[in-house]
Parts: C-alpha cells; sequence; structure tokens
C-alpha cells in the first residue's frame, strides 16, 4: 500500500474521531491536545491543562488526573503496521493539518494548541 492509498482509507476515519471528541464536554482550562502515537501503531488523544512550547520533551502532554481523555475511540492504525515510524508520523500529520484546515469549526479547535508525536520520541506542534 502506498503513502496516498493510505492516507485515503484513514483520513474519513479521523474525520469521524475528530468529531466524536468535537462533541464531547471538554473543560475551558484544556490549553493543548497531545495526539499521541504508539508502537505497534496506534493513537490516542489527551488534553492537558498545561502547556509550554518551549519544552522540547512534550512533558505539558503527561496525562494528570484532571485533564481530559475523550471516550471516542482512535482510529486503528493497523494498515500502517509494516511501515516505519518516521512514515507513520508523517502521515499522520498531513492527515490532521489537512482536516484541521478543512474542518476550522470543530469544537476541539477551540484549543490554541496541538502537538503530535511519539510516547517515548519525537514530537512536534501542529499548526491549525
Amino acid at each position: 500500500m502506498n503513502h496516498e492509498t493510505a492516507k485515503n482509507q484513514l483520513k474519513p476515519l479521523f474525520l469521524n474521531y475528530l468529531q466524536e471528541i468535537s462533541q464531547e464536554p471538554f473543560s475551558d482550562d484544556i490549553q493543548a491536545w497531545w495526539f499521541g502515537l504508539y508502537e505497534p501503531y496506534g493513537i490516542y488523544v489527551l488534553g492537558s491543562t498545561e502547556f509550554d512550547e518551549q519544552d522540547e520533551y512534550f512533558e505539558w502532554a503527561c496525562p494528570k488526573d484532571d485533564d481530559f481523555s475523550p471516550s471516542a475511540h482512535a482510529p486503528d492504525l493497523t494498515i500502517l503496521s509494516t511501515w516505519h515510524w518516521e512514515d507513520v508520523f508523517k502521515i499522520i500529520q498531513e492527515i490532521l493539518t489537512e482536516l484541521f484546515h478543512e474542518n476550522p469549526n470543530l469544537a476541539l479547535l477551540r484549543v490554541p494548541q496541538i502537538g503530535l508525536g511519539f510516547d517515548d520520541g519525537d514530537g512536534i506542534l501542529i499548526h491549525k
């Protein structure tokens, strides 16, 4: 499976996921969303009441008792199971960036900061 085929299969699943998260009530205290990737490939979202743009380790993304964890079920990433982690990272970044630009009225986009990264590795801020 090539990059575009995988992206086209996953993008509608991610749109549904983002719409479901946007329907859940989350506190106005949420300062950032963290889209966490893990191996074998899966993804989750956490809302953080803290954010530090200078934190190169994204420690603000660590779950805390008072932060938000949506009940929506994350998209299944098993179609990417044989891919290299950098390719998985790139495709998820592309999907999220496109969906944020295409769907600016999603409630979760009221939160100013969005991060994406692997739990034990690289992370970036996604610009809406």
